[in-house]
Order: structure tokens, then C-alpha cells, then sequence
């Protein structure tokens, strides 16, 4: 049984938290972490599979431990101990007293922790009381200590019931990351960092990278950023840092990094950034920026059962087609909203043999519910680009059942994949929309016109959408409260021009945040009070009156929505309409 245990250190009284475990075997190991003025420290943990009385383990702490019996639940004679010592390399001089807590799992019970100096002698022993067995953690308070402690150590129960199975403290696994606490960096055994004058440096990254049989792997870190709020009718502006990588054949790949809100992981596959990082370097580092964990991951080639690639936007948008570990689509992970899937398809026909049939059943006008067979579909039109929530993909896949209808080799592939992924979730005829959904997006949209890129941001918005709850009642609450009956008949008119179904209210409010988003701020002026008006016109020239007259009465709801909407998306995502992409080539 593998385990991944915890340390933390956080500044102003050290807190150490460790996680308690069985494992069949330990191994000495090195980790490396920072402490608070950020000085590399390294943690030498020593398990020494020493199993002790409860009287054998309190001789062994001496006098000091004697004193704690009282408060304790320590079996001196029928059950075993287990008895663990770590060690620091270089000793931790906390300032002021000093919080030890404890994670307990499972049926471990710690009993005693001790710290020492750096000759080995015990300095303080608390007890865990009783109460705290079984709960999630304990607290041990450490006075501020004459010296520097050294170690730590901790006097465990065994579960007698775990026969020779017996309960080990273990911190990491060796070559494992560590995690620490929320000012400082989780870093794999052996990689280097500085940070200096706004700049941090990783290295030794590459040694991370262990290649497989039949598996794509991957470095990545995960950063922590909080936005400058955006006040009055300003336009939010987005914040990035440079990142410059050096691969392993000595190249550097330059990159701009979109700075998100909250905790944010970084994926650097190796089909993008062209190679295996050895150095990471970013620059211009704000402070409310913080480096947070770095890792090693990976995931399976097999093409039967498709794993999806984790990225960011910008990773999605350029990842190079022969690094596609699939013929005709690759699919992908959205690294903001890990529920939501994101597909590139090398052209709209592998797209359409997907989604067309239920591009119509979900949302087309005059179609929806409706199983469209291969006949019906062959001369009609879905979409460009695709998004489909659990609600919808369940409704579909039971309508499937319920006609025994025969789906196409890629909707079986689809309905195993959403299954897989959690976003529909039950048994054939009894599907649930789970959390989540899946995007689309085609190689065949034009780069050099920014066709993509606006199919990419639009589709986007709704996997916002189907993720980020505030976001979702600022548009449900636009469109109840702000806007008014004309305006919201207007856009019902171009959801009709678009061939979509406008008495389905979800759909509406859906669409209007995605339109109002898919552009930069700078386009909506034109798209809004021209574009839409020539699409609607062409489509319905009796309307002219009637769509002059929405103009001349809101000369400028649409672009003012437009601001309104990128505020809230902004403040929720980091993300402003028209850029969705985190990382960027320079």
C-alpha cells in the first residue's frame, strides 16, 4: 500500500503536519524544501523499524515521557508500539513556540511526540490525549526551545489486528514530492531552487522525466496568484509573467504565462514546449505570486481507451498534430476546470462523426430530443466547434437506449470516454449527468484569420459555464434582471438566425455570455451593432424596423454587457473575453 505522507512548515511558529500510514517497507530518503526566509533545508527521514512495548518505548524517551502517562492512552505490556525518529540535516530554529500536528489515518494511534537536539537528546514530549484517537488531527505544543530542534520522533499504537502488517510513519515515498505549507514550494527530491530580485529558478527538472512503454510523460508545476480587483467600467487588463524554459539539448523556449486566480497548475508536455525541461526560469514575479508544487505525471498512449492530456488553452491551441498520440483528434483536460474535456479534431468531418447527430438532438431548432438518422444527417450542418454539458449527453445517450439506436463507432468512443470522465454517470437507459462536460474545437478552422482562436475562446466560455457557479448566477441574474423584454427578444431573434432553439431559456443565457466573450472587448462594437444586425436581416428583411429600432433605443447595451461580463469573468477565472490561453510563446 503506497502512501503519500505531508510536512509542513509555515512561518511565524512552525507547523509540522505528518501523516500517519501502513507501508510493508521503509527506505531512508532526502526531501528538499524552503524554509521561511526561503533557505533550501533537506529533510533526512530515518524510520528504523524498531516495534516496542508501551514500557520499552517510554524508557526509551526517558524521564520527560514518564510524566506524560496520565494524560496519554499508552499500553504499557499487551499491545505493541511503534517507535520513529526524524531527522533534520541542517536543525530548524523556530521563532517562538511551535504547533506539531498530527494526521491520523486510518486505525493509527499516536500516543507521543518528542522533539530533540542536535545531540540526540530529547528536548520536549507531549502526549496525544485520548480524545484525539481516531479524529483527523492532533496538536502537540512545543515551547520556544533553548536550541535549534533537530528531529522529531513519534511513539505509534499498532493495530493488533494488522498481524505483522504493522503501522509505519512515513513522510514520502523516495524521489516523491512533499508537500509544505501555504508560503512555500513542494519540490521532487533533488531539484534546485533560487529566488532572487523578483525571479525564481528551478533546475534539475529533467531528472524527473523516467520514460515508459505506452506512456506520455510530463513536467508541471502549480502556482498560487491573487488578481487585483477591477472596480467601476474598467476594462479588467490581464497579468502575466515571463517563463523561459532550457530543454535538455540546450535550447530555450521562451513563453508568456497568464496569471490565474487561486491555485493553478502549469502542464509543460513535451510535444509543446519541444523537448524535456531541464531549467525553469520566471521572471517579473508579482508578490502576491507563489510557487506553490512542481511534479512529475503522466498518462497512457492507448488509444482504446483515450486518457485525456492536461493543458491550458494556449497548450490546446498549439499543440503540433504529430504529437497527437491519436490519427484524427487528440483530447485533452482543461487545467482550470479539470471536469471539462476539450477535443481538437484534425477536421470537421472527424468532428462531425461525433457530435453532429448530437449537435441537433440538444440544441438545434425544430430537432431537439429528436435521433437524427445517418440519412437525415448527411446533407446537414452541426457546428464548427461543440459543447455539451452532462445534462445534455445523458438525455442523449438514454434516448439511445430507450430506440435501440444504432450510434457511429466515434459516439460509442464519446459515451466511453464523458463515462470515464464522470460526466455522465449510470447504466445504459439510466444515465445522470455528472459534473463537468466536453468542448470541440477542429484543426480545419483557419490559425491566420483567428477563426480558431474565436471558436476556441467561444466554446470555452462554456465550459465556464458548466464549472464556475458565481459566474453562472451573474448571467442567469443579467438576463432575469438587466436586461429588459426587448433586449432579451432580441437576442432570442439572433439565437433563431443561428438556428438555435429559443424558448430554451439555459441555452439563451448560455449563449449570450459566450457571444459577449468570444471577441476581444475591442470587436464587440462592430459584432454587436452591425454583424448581427446584417446576419438577422439577411435571414429575416421583414424585421428591419424592428431591428433599427432595438439599435436606435440601446445604442450601447451590448458593449456595456460586454464589459459587465468580462469584470465577473475576470474576477472568477482570471480570463478576459478573447484570450483564453494561460501559456503563450514569446
Amino acid at each position: 500500500m503506497k502512501l503519500l505522507h505531508a510536512l509542513y512548515i509555515v512561518p511565524l511558529g512552525i507547523l509540522l503536519v505528518l501523516t500517519l500510514g501502513c507501508s510493508s517497507q521503509m527506505e531512508e530518503s532526502d526531501m528538499v524544501f524552503l524554509s521561511a526566509p526561503g533557505q533550501r533545508q533537506s529533510l533526512f527521514v530515518a524510520a528504523y523499524p524498531q516495534v516496542l512495548t508501551g514500557t520499552e518505548a517510554l524508557e526509551r524517551l526517558g524521564n520527560a515521557a514518564r510524566a506524560e502517562q496520565g494524560a496519554v492512552r499508552i499500553p504499557e505490556h499487551t499491545a505493541d508500539t511503534i517507535y520513529r525518529k526524524l531527522r533534520f540535516e541542517e536543525p530548524l530554529a523556530p521563532r517562538g513556540n511551535t504547533v506539531l500536528q498530527i494526521s491520523l489515518n486510518g486505525p493509527d494511534t499516536p500516543l507521543l511526540v518528542f522533539t530533540t537536539d542536535a545531540e540526540g537528546r530529547v528536548t520536549a514530549v507531549g502526549g496525544v490525549p485520548a480524545a484525539a484517537a481516531g479524529s483527523s488531527t492532533a496538536q502537540f505544543q512545543i515551547p520556544a526551545p533553548e536550541s535549534p530542534i533537530a528531529g522529531i520522533g513519534l511513539v505509534i499504537a499498532a493495530d493488533e489486528r494488522a498481524g505483522d502488517d504493522l503501522p509505519e510513519l512515513a513522510l514520502v515515498e523516495p524521489g516523491q514530492e512533499i508537500s509544505l505549507g501555504p508560503e512555500h514550494v513542494a519540490l521532487p527530491a533533488g531539484v534546485q531552487i533560487r529566488s532572487l530580485g523578483g525571479e525564481i529558478e528551478l533546475t534539475g527538472l529533467a531528472q524527473l522525466h523516467r520514460p515508459q512503454q505506452d506512456v506520455l510523460q510530463y513536467l508541471g508545476f502549480a502556482y498560487q496568484h491573487e488578481l487585483q480587483p477591477v472596480s467601476g467600467n474598467r476594462l479588467p487588463e490581464l497579468e502575466t509573467v515571463p517563463l523561459d524554459l532550457v530543454l535538455t539539448d540546450g535550447s530555450t523556449q521562451r513563453f508568456t504565462l497568464r496569471l490565474r486566480p487561486g491555485e493553478t497548475p502549469v502542464y509543460l508536455l513535451p510535444g509543446f514546449v519541444g523537448g524535456i525541461p531541464d531549467t525553469l526560469r520566471i521572471s517579473a514575479v508579482p508578490d502576491t505570486f507563489r510557487l506553490k508544487r512542481v511534479f512529475s505525471e503522466a498518462v497512457s498512449q492507448d488509444d482504446r481507451s483515450p486518457e485525456p492530456l492536461p493543458a491550458d488553452l494556449g497548450v490546446l491551441y498549439n499543440y503540433p498534430v504529430d504529437a497527437w498520440r491519436f490519427d484524427r483528434f487528440e483530447i485533452f483536460r482543461w487545467n482550470l476546470f479539470s471536469n471539462v474535456l476539450y477535443f481538437d479534431f484534425l477536421t470537421y468531418g472527424d468532428q462531425a462523426r461525433m457530435f453532429r447527430r448530437l449537435a441537433f438532438f440538444v440544441e438545434k431548432q425544430g430537432y431537439q430530443g429528436t435521433l437524427l438518422g445517418n440519412k437525415d444527417l448527411i446533407y446537414r450542418h452541426g457546428w464548427n466547434a461543440h459543447n455539451y454539458n452532462g445534462e445534455g449527453l445523458s438525455a442523449f445517450f438514454n434516448a439511445v437506449h430507450e430506440q435501440d439506436f444504432q450510434l457511429s463507432p466515434q459516439e460509442e468512443q464519446l459515451r466511453r470516454i464523458v463515462l470515464d470522465a464522470g460526466i455522465i454517470t449510470g447504466e445504459p437507459g439510466s444515465y445522470r449527468p455528472g459534473t463537468g462536460g466536453v468542448l470541440s474545437v477542429s484543426q480545419e478552422s483557419p490559425f491566420g484569420n483567428g477563426l480558431r482562436n474565436l471558436f476556441l475562446a467561444h466554446e470555452a466560455m462554456h465550459g465556464v459555464f458548466y464549472e464556475q457557479q458565481e459566474f453562472v448566477d451573474f448571467a442567469w441574474d443579467f438576463w432575469e434582471n438587466t436586461m429588459t423584454p426587448q433586449q432579451r427578444q432580441f437576442w432570442q431573434l439572433f439565437m433563431l438566425v443561428r438556428n438555435y432553439e429559443p424558448e430554451d431559456t439555459y441555452l439563451m443565457v448560455n449563449e449570450l455570455q459566450a457571444y459577449l466573450l468570444q471577441y476581444p472587448h475591442r470587436n464587440n462594437n462592430w459584432y454587436f451593432n452591425t454583424r448581427i444586425p446584417q446576419m438577422i436581416l439577411a435571414r429575416f428583411p421583414d424585421r428591419r424596423s424592428d431591428v433599427e429600432g432595438f439599435l436606435r433605443e440601446n445604442p450601447g447595451f451590448f458593449v456595456n454587457a460586454s464589459i459587465r461580463m468580462n469584470q465577473e469573468l475576470f474576477r472568477t477565472t482570471g480570463m478576459i473575453g478573447g484570450d483564453v490561453r494561460d501559456l503563450v510563446r514569446r
